[in-house]
């Protein structure tokens, strides 16, 4: 089976990735510019896991440079 990892965004773009590295590097350098993940389907359980406790640490880590 291959791997694959697709997230929707709040651009109304979805991108399909094929590994992790990839999509954590889109992940953070769209968050910066202001686009964030608002859907995430992967074929890998543990994928999922970790790209969903990426997003979450990624967000609570820019709200709190604010404080």
């Amino acid at each position: 089976m291959n791997k694959e990892i697709i997230i929707d965004f709040s651009n109304n773009i979805t991108i399909i990735f094929k590994s992790v590295s990839y999509a954590t590097a889109f992940i953070t350098n769209l968050y910066y510019e202001g686009i964030v993940a608002e859907a995430l389907h992967c074929s890998d359980t543990v994928d999922y896991k970790f790209l969903q406790e990426y997003i979450e640490g990624l967000d609570k880590s820019i709200k709190y440079i604010g404080d």
